[in-house]
């Protein structure tokens, strides 16, 4: 079984690779059959997975992610992050959302993600007066 270091790693390797838009480093930390969910969107398998994160690169040109909140209940990780976005037309925005994560043999079998709050339109200077360290309290 996983400890809580080797998940915070695995997580936290998940969202830089969506910062880094490599969608197939992304797919392969779940296992074959896994589900992911966005907000009202369900994806099974790691082929709609691996298009999920294919189209998430696709709508932000560039994004951050920061985590707010990380608890392990067992095999099981709910957190709560931040993600900052900039669309390919250059509107910028932050997404409050939070995640539920399942793993199985060092991988995910489900994540949930939920936007808590929706989108929040941003200005270049509120996303620059943002410090990572204050949202990890």
């Amino acid at each position: 079984m996983m400890n809580e270091a080797e998940k915070r790693n695995v997580i936290a390797k998940l969202y830089d690779t969506l910062v880094k838009k490599d969608v197939n480093a992304f797919a392969s930390y779940f296992i074959n059959d896994a589900a992911l969910s966005w907000g009202i969107y369900r994806f099974n398998g790691v082929k709609e997975i691996t298009r999920w994160a294919e189209e998430f690169s696709q709508l932000f040109k560039e994004t951050t992610f920061y985590e707010k909140n990380f608890e392990v209940q067992s095999n099981k990780v709910i957190n709560s992050f931040v993600i900052n976005v900039v669309f390919p037309e250059g509107n910028i925005g932050i997404l409050h959302c939070k995640g539920v994560y399942e793993f199985k043999d060092a991988k995910i079998r489900k994540l949930k993600i939920t936007l808590s709050r929706g989108y929040v339109p941003a200005t270049k200077t509120l996303l620059r007066t943002i410090n990572p360290d204050n949202l990890r309290r």
